[in-house]
């Protein structure tokens, strides 16, 4: 299931290829606070760091530092719950990339 906010991602990237740039920043911008505040309020919850690293991992191409913001949220997840391996393999992945 994909969250509202990586929909927003999607929508983004369209837009930028459309050249309406400033939209794409508006949703960016919007999806982002919307996770950052759902991380901020569930500190603990693993699958709020998850999706805020999904979301960053979709805008990667589209704004600076996303992918390395992708993978510390991923790590977070992996570290609030290490016997999920879908966060641990998330998290895996992203750093081969960064190598």
């Amino acid at each position: 299931m994909i969250k509202a906010e990586e929909e927003e991602a999607v929508k983004a990237k369209a837009l930028i290829e459309k050249g309406n740039i400033q939209e794409a920043a508006t949703l960016v911008a919007e999806a982002i606070d919307w996770d950052s505040r759902s991380t901020s309020l569930n500190p603990t919850k693993p699958e709020m760091w998850f999706w805020r690293g999904n979301l960053y991992w979709e805008i990667k191409d589209i704004s600076q530092g996303a992918e390395e913001w992708a993978l510390k949220c991923y790590k977070k997840a992996y570290e609030l719950d290490p016997g999920n391996q879908i966060y641990r393999q998330k998290a895996e992945m992203l750093e081969k990339t960064a190598e």
